[in-house]
């Protein structure tokens, strides 16, 4: 239901998906007075793709500075595999397109942005953006090529590549390969990747693939490195993140 919260209106556990249960409910926060069709952001939390959720609070900045800001879960790998989570991140995509005469959105307007597994999930939208309807693409601390995991898979909370693909990346090299965004380049929309050099997580590396792939395909891509970051720079270097997301979207939408 909406809240009385000016000058910002929340819509919160909208269901955008069949099961009607956690992973398919998404929240919306955006301006309560506007003028014209709103602009849409959706983020998609991270997580190694097995924990946490939905969380507007991440998305603040962005409903006031003017877009209509939106949270979505997905359901996490213990539940379904790759691809069941782009399924859904596709899913939020249609939803917000079949809903935004309704509410005031633009649909043409709607960028896609997630920190940690979130971010990989911006980033399979993003690659085939004009596929999918996805006009700018924003990835924090992403992991984009799977079939480059190495050892520091084991580093990204456990087990986490493992769970999204039913086995370690070289015993699914073809689903490794399908959930890698570095590999499914086609028609992709304008790239802004952040990551701190001293991540552990997720090293920086994984950007750096996904940006110079991007450049080779001639797409728009912007890598803004923050020295000393490690893999929590949403949080560690919160106002410098918000700003360069800020002005990407605005930009770009």
């Amino acid at each position: 239901m909406w809240q009385n919260d000016p000058p910002l209106e929340r819509w919160e556990d909208v269901a955008y998906g069949e099961l009607y249960e956690r992973a398919h409910l998404l929240d919306v926060l955006q301006p309560r007075q506007h003028e014209r069709p709103l602009p849409v952001t959706i983020h998609f939390h991270g997580g190694a793709w097995s924990m946490f959720g939905k969380y507007l609070q991440d998305c603040e900045f962005m409903a006031e500075a003017g877009f209509c800001a939106i949270s979505a879960n997905y359901r996490y790998a213990q539940e379904a595999l790759f691809p069941a989570q782009l399924e859904d991140a596709k899913a939020v995509l249609n939803w917000v397109r079949a809903h935004a005469e309704q509410y005031g959105w633009d649909a043409e307007r709607i960028g896609v942005w997630g920190i940690s597994a979130g971010g990989h999930l911006a980033a399979l939208l993003g690659v085939r953006g004009f596929e999918h309807g996805v006009k700018a693409t924003a990835c924090v601390c992403a992991p984009t090529d799977l079939t480059r995991a190495g050892d520091w898979v084991l580093a990204y909370q456990g087990q986490g590549f493992a769970e999204l693909l039913g086995a370690h990346a070289a015993e699914q090299p073809e689903r490794a390969l399908r959930a890698s965004p570095t590999r499914q380049i086609s028609r992709p929309s304008p790239f802004l990747l952040i990551h701190g050099d001293e991540d552990s997580e997720v090293p920086l590396e994984q950007s750096c693939v996904l940006h110079q792939a991007l450049q080779q395909a001639g797409a728009s891509s912007c890598l803004q490195v923050i020295p000393g970051g490690n893999h929590f720079i949403n949080e560690s270097h919160r106002s410098e993140v918000q700003a360069a997301l800020l002005a990407f979207f605005r930009m770009q939408l």
